[in-house]
């Protein structure tokens, strides 16, 4: 099992290697959708614009 940080930690990452310097919308459909939900609530509020999820 791997922990839903791990993969938080990832797509922080790939926001900063990809430079995304302003704000951003997330579109997650089922487990990405928690994951957008743990991204809003744990790490980065201030920079999501918008989230859509569906089957979350």
């Amino acid at each position: 099992f791997w922990p839903i940080i791990l993969f938080i930690n990832r797509l922080v990452n790939l926001l900063r290697h990809l430079r995304v310097q302003d704000g951003f919308d997330f579109l997650g459909h089922s487990w990405r959708g928690r994951l957008g939900l743990e991204l809003n609530v744990q790490r980065q509020p201030e920079r999501l614009h918008r989230s859509v999820l569906t089957n979350a």
